[in-house]
């Protein structure tokens, strides 16, 4: 058993233990339940020419209710499920050839789903729960990662084939100085989340900017096939521990 097999074969094992875990520990935890809502607001009306004071009919409605243990859970199998899969012979020779081409197509699925899906998560515990708001957060979050699909398909070498990767990190950056800013407001007008839910979101943070930090600090935008295995071996321990962080929120809280 090579080693990389070895990596997917312990890691779909314990995330998919640790989903378990989750789900069972965040059973009974009804603060755990995020809401997703929508405002709908009507244009005002008046008749031509009225002096009257033009008003406007506002009416929020509730949408959805995320269960945040089931959310990270999901989100867990998901990324044990796509370890699993690696290990069919036919897909993992595939692998193994793109990993050498210092290509990592399934890792930025991976990566992709886990950004978007976690901004949507932390950005629903800082108190954002307007789907309008939800919606383009977990867009930015998904998409910065799939720039990095791009940026294995680059030409260039060096600093001139990190076009896609600055791209990349600058859109991902995006939600979180959302989530800042309603941090900050929130805490202006006293109704700002608490020390948990300011911790979890820092480190779901450096959670998710390890992957990135990561693919600079092997790369640097340099291609060979023992840059390539490196850098796949370090996405298979840091996408994961954006999800594990909110895993580790849930236990605590």
């Amino acid at each position: 058993m090579t080693r990389t097999v070895r990596t997917d074969v312990i890691s779909a094992v314990v995330l998919a233990a640790v989903a378990v875990v989750v789900l069972l520990v965040g059973d009974g935890k009804p603060w755990l339940g995020l809401p997703v809502t929508a405002t709908f607001v009507r244009p005002p009306e008046a008749p031509t020419g009225s002096p009257v004071e033009l008003a406007t009919a506002e009416a929020s409605v509730s949408l959805a209710v995320v269960q945040l243990p089931d959310a990270v859970a999901m989100l867990l199998l998901f990324l044990a499920g796509l370890r699993a899969l690696s290990l069919v012979a036919a897909v993992r020779a595939r692998r193994h050839r793109a990993m050498h081409a210092d290509r990592h197509t399934t890792r930025w699925i991976e990566y992709s789903q886990v950004g978007g899906v976690v901004t949507f998560l932390v950005a629903q515990l800082n108190g954002i729960t307007a789907v309008t708001s939800l919606v383009p957060l977990y867009a930015l979050g998904a998409a910065g990662g799939m720039l990095l699909w791009l940026h294995d398909r680059r030409t260039a070498t060096g600093r001139a084939g990190l076009w896609a990767f600055g791209f990349g990190a600058a859109i991902a950056v995006v939600p979180w100085g959302v989530i800042a800013f309603a941090q900050v407001g929130g805490g202006l007008v006293e109704v700002g989340p608490g020390i948990l839910i300011r911790i979890v979101t820092i480190a779901a943070l450096l959670a998710l900017a390890t992957v990135w930090v990561g693919v600079w600090v092997l790369g640097r935008g340099e291609r060979t096939p023992e840059i390539g295995t490196r850098v796949d071996r370090m996405l298979a321990l840091t996408i994961p521990l954006a999800p594990i962080v909110l895993a580790v929120g849930v236990a605590v809280g």
